[in-house]
């Protein structure tokens, strides 16, 4: 939790407005890197904003390293004037921060300078977003209903379960890699006393060989041990893990069900109407884009999660008990056909042609991918060719 401002402004700043929604500054926690922290923008709000980043020229290195050390000596200050104790998680926090952007200081400092653009750029456009919003709503009409307001609510609350359901399993993840890790040491230890007992074989027998080989297969006794336990915390970690995998595809078949054949098909039967005077509310497709770009993110992570566990799995072959079973190839199939679905299902004409058409009358129509902008992260951006077919 972040400690309040004692400072009031008498003109809202960009910051302030990102505080002043929950929305809005859950949708931007996703934007920021692990190298710029909401923490950094939060304590140096005022001084981030006053600065010209759109001004930097690109060639000049010298004037970005000037300002973002500047950045760094106030972030330094902020740092040592948290000197209560219930700060000092933050304090452990710009600490590291600061150790961080140094580095990207002192090797790209246009790099670091790109990152602040782009955050204050997606800033100012979800706000913007949620400005027009709360303005259509005022001067439209048919306001929502609290059955609509509750599906946004629920949507949005599903969302945020299901990203701290995955940041969970990729803990989980990386710890199970860390201990397979320790495991293959460790049998590379066992490997080394077989070699080292296969070479006391072939020596003539003494007692000096008799007590050395006593003390090796005591030693890899003691190893081969601690490999079967190591060996079944491992299967017992991949099986749990599986599960977790197993109730988030449940749950993120849930959220797409609804936001596929219950919202993206409401909206569709308004678009119809509109063509007979029903007055749509034009937010109503970016606020449907927002939970199709996240579902895909989400989708997009547990299947990478998936992929490395079976990875880990394929490095290190454990068999499974009796009564248990690897269903990682079955929830890779599902999530994977989960993504081609939700691809699919959210290519939408957004601006229909007239339902009238003259002859030899040019008319246009607009297209749109509801996922496109995470597509283009995580994939190469898709090429998409539409053809209107008179009948």
């Amino acid at each position: 939790v972040l400690p309040k401002t004692s400072r009031l402004q008498t003109i809202m700043s960009q910051w302030a407005k990102v505080q002043q929604s929950p929305n809005i500054f859950r949708q931007m926690q996703q934007y920021y890197p692990p190298h710029f922290p909401m923490e950094v923008r939060y304590f140096l709000c005022q001084w981030i904003e006053e600065q010209q980043w759109d001004q930097i020229d690109e060639s000049n290195h010298q004037y970005a390293e000037l300002i973002l050390n500047d950045m760094l000596t106030l972030l330094r200050q902020k740092a040592e004037e948290l000197t209560s104790q219930e700060f000092f998680i933050i304090r452990m926090k710009l600490e590291e921060s600061v150790q961080k952007l140094d580095s990207i200081v002192k090797t790209n400092p246009m790099e670091m300078v790109q990152v602040i653009k782009n955050c204050l750029a997606m800033e100012q456009k979800i706000i913007e977003q949620a400005e027009q919003a709360t303005q259509q709503q005022q001067l439209n009409q048919d306001l929502p209903t609290s059955d609509q307001q509750g599906t946004n609510e629920k949507i949005m609350n599903a969302i945020h379960e299901l990203m701290q359901k995955t940041k969970v399993t990729e803990n989980d993840s990386k710890n199970l890699q860390h201990k397979q890790e320790s495991f293959i040491i460790r049998f590379s230890d066992s490997q080394r006393f077989t070699g080292q007992l296969q070479q006391l074989s072939q020596m003539p027998n003494s007692q000096e060989k008799i007590n050395k080989e006593a003390q090796l297969r005591q030693q890899k006794e003691q190893i081969d041990f601690q490999l079967a336990q190591m060996a079944q915390e491992i299967l017992h970690l991949r099986v749990a893990l599986s599960k977790k995998y197993e109730v988030t595809i449940v749950h993120l078949q849930e959220l797409q069900k609804e936001i596929l054949d219950n919202e993206l098909i409401s909206w569709k039967r308004r678009q119809q109407l509109a063509g007979n005077g029903l007055v749509m509310d034009s937010t109503s497709i970016d606020t449907l884009q927002n939970w199709c770009e996240n579902l895909a993110d989400l989708i997009w992570q547990n299947r990478q999660q998936i992929k490395k566990s079976t990875q880990l799995q394929q490095q290190l072959p454990i068999k499974f008990p009796d009564g248990e079973e690897d269903i990682l190839p079955r929830l890779n199939d599902t999530i994977t056909g989960l993504l081609s679905s939700l691809v699919t299902s959210t290519f939408i004409v957004e601006h229909q042609p007239p339902q009238v058409l003259k002859k030899d009358a040019r008319f246009g129509a607009v297209v749109r991918l509801l996922v496109g902008g995470k597509l283009n992260v995580h994939m190469n951006p898709p090429q998409v060719k539409a053809t209107i077919i008179r009948y």
